[in-house]
C-alpha cells in the first residue's frame, strides 16, 4: 500500500500518522500505508534547505538553497493563531515600540483552519 494523489490525507493536507493496520491501533492514526507512506515530510523533517536572508526595504525571510519540488515542503509554520482583534492590537503595538522598523509578518489562514 502506497500514498499517492488519492490519499485522503494528502487531499485535505493532513500529514499521515500511524500505522491503521497495526493491532495496537492508536485512535490519532490515520495512515493506511504505514510509516513508509510518501505523506510524511513534516514528521520525518523532510524540509528543504533554506537560510535567511535580508532583503533592502523588506525585513528578513528565507531563501530556499537547492529548490523544491513541487508539492514538496519548504518548512512547517511554527506560530500562533490569532484572532483580528489580536492582530490589529500587536500591530499598533509594534508601530509604537519599533518607530523604524515596519516590518513585522503576519500569515493569513484561509477559513477551517
Amino acid at each position: 500500500v502506497t500514498c499517492d494523489e488519492c490519499c485522503l490525507n494528502r487531499m485535505v493536507m493532513a500529514e499521515c500518522v500511524g500505522d491503521k493496520s497495526k493491532s495496537d491501533k492508536n485512535p490519532y492514526w490515520n495512515c493506511n500505508a504505514g510509516p513508509n507512506c510518501g505523506n510524511r515530510g513534516i514528521g520525518q523533517r523532510k524540509y528543504a534547505k533554506c537560510r535567511p536572508k535580508r532583503e533592502q526595504g523588506k525585513g528578513w525571510g528565507l531563501v530556499v538553497v537547492d529548490g523544491v519540488k513541487k508539492g514538496g515542503v519548504v518548512q512547517e509554520y511554527g506560530g500562533e493563531v490569532i484572532d483580528e482583534a489580536t492582530k490589529e492590537a500587536r500591530l499598533a503595538e509594534w508601530a509604537r515600540d519599533h518607530p523604524n522598523d515596519p516590518n513585522f509578518y503576519i500569515m493569513s489562514l484561509e477559513p477551517g483552519w
